[in-house]
């Protein structure tokens, strides 16, 4: 029977890469792209008994050359919908490795072959994984022959890289502070009973909603000009 590849939301997890489209909507595999799943979550799971580096080397090479003709740059292109049998995969609830595992150890697979074979095979795994935000090669080598010959830590060899590489930010910008006060306001108005009346104030109660009132409103307008100040001429 055909499996059916159930769509999942892109990914956001930093192992994997933001906004990766990891699905393709609505089909059904047919029974050769199940078989191949079905021989990838056996050789997979087969497989995470080696090494660090060794199963990042025999899973990149088995994900790309099945899933992706060799291509490691269809596996990263995020404008692309990825095989809908490499979808499958990282749904089968019966892989050894998460999505995210499987995504970690393909990229330090292709790492490996980055790097000269002494140094590459010189590094921890969590040595390689703290390399990956490195998009030159040439830094990424001359830093991965520093950490082995100065005995860098994983902590030290991460400083170093956000030094070279500032993680990328991506998304939307946080919202700013006046933003998030303002919809708690908005919020508080929203579940308070429409048109209900004042009860019995107080003066002192009076005078400092009257105050509380005025302020809001000196606040607004003072973010109504300063919104205008930013629309520019019309």
């Amino acid at each position: 029977m055909p499996m059916k590849n159930i769509a999942v939301a892109p990914a956001n997890d930093p192992e994997i890469g933001q906004g990766d489209p990891l699905y393709v909507v609505g089909e059904e595999l047919t029974a050769a792209e199940a078989a191949v799943v079905d021989d990838a979550v056996e050789h997979i799971n087969a497989a995470v008994n080696r090494s660090g580096v060794d199963l990042a080397a025999d899973v990149a090479s088995y994900v790309l050359e099945t899933f992706f003709d060799g291509s490691y740059d269809a596996f990263l292109d995020p404008s692309r919908y990825k095989a809908r049998s490499f979808s499958a995969l990282c749904q089968r609830e019966d892989l050894a490795l998460s999505r995210a595992s499987l995504y970690a150890l393909v990229r330090v697979g292709h790492q490996l072959d980055e790097l000269p074979a002494p140094i590459a095979h010189a590094l921890t795994m969590r040595h390689h994984r703290a390399l990956l935000p490195l998009d030159d090669p040439a830094e990424k080598r001359a830093l991965a022959r520093k950490a082995i010959d100065e005995r860098w830590t994983v902590t030290a060899l991460e400083a170093e890289v956000r030094a070279i590489q500032p993680p990328k930010r991506s998304g939307r910008p946080p919202l700013p502070a006046v933003v998030k006060q303002l919809r708690a306001v908005q919020r508080a108005f929203a579940t308070a009973e429409p048109a209900a009346p004042l009860p019995e104030l107080s003066d002192d109660q009076r005078e400092e909603l009257e105050a509380t009132l005025t302020e809001l409103e000196a606040r607004i307008t003072s973010l109504r000009q300063a919104l205008g100040s930013h629309d520019g001429p019309g």
